[in-house]
């Protein structure tokens, strides 16, 4: 996918900038915490507890990201460019939905124009049993890869101090993955303990156990 002029690109990124001003949608802070992307990674152990912690409110965000390169350095372009627009809404007590559309492009000199790397349509949905269960559910598609990803997470919080989760994915062009961890406190909001493991079609694998020290008070 190509668009024919750079320029072109210049006054959408103005647009779009104009855009966020005038409706106040730049605020870094108050991206939902539901994941509605199934193409990222894994999700660290800090963000599955926040989501179950705090529920996710309806909420609309539009990030606007440019990034200028070298154009000395061979294809690299002038700069890399990319908007992420997130809509969240309640659907009934305890369901929430979600909408992301994202763009990511590299632009070079006007002769080349604008290559898209990116164009990401997902939508999610996350489900509060209570305050100790939650279910996530996204389901997305790259439009240029043609790549189709499919996600699931269910978290469970055992005891105050403890999280358990227990994550699904399949794509078409790769094999289903499970993962299952949990998150311990050894000392409330100081010190935790972080477990989990990968499963694909090898097997159990990428065991991983981690100590994470937060400073914060």
């Amino acid at each position: 996918m190509s668009l024919p002029s750079f320029h072109a690109l210049q006054r959408c990124l103005a647009a779009a900038l104009l855009l966020c001003a005038a409706s106040f949608c730049v605020r870094g802070e108050t991206l939902p915490t539901c994941r509605v992307d199934p193409f990222a990674l894994a999700a660290p152990p800090v963000e599955r507890e926040a989501s179950l912690r705090r529920p996710c409110g309806s909420d609309q965000l539009m990030k606007l990201h440019v990034e200028p390169l070298n154009p000395a350095a061979p294809r690299s372009g002038v700069l890399r460019a990319r908007i992420d627009n997130v809509v969240s809404e309640g659907l009934m007590p305890g369901l929430l939905g979600s909408v992301k559309l994202s763009w990511a492009g590299l632009g070079g000199e006007p002769t080349t124009g604008l290559r898209t790397e990116r164009a990401l349509l997902a939508a999610g949905s996350q489900l509060r049993v209570s305050d100790d269960w939650s279910v996530q559910m996204n389901l997305g598609r790259d439009l240029v890869s043609q790549r189709s990803r499919a996600t699931a997470v269910g978290l469970w919080r055992p005891v105050e101090g403890g999280v358990l989760f227990a994550e699904w994915s399949d794509s078409r062009r790769e094999a289903d993955v499970q993962r299952v961890g949990a998150r311990w406190w050894v000392m409330p909001r100081r010190l935790a303990i972080d477990v989990d493991s990968r499963h694909d079609e090898r097997g159990w694998d990428a065991y991983r156990f981690n100590l994470t020290l937060s400073l914060k008070p």
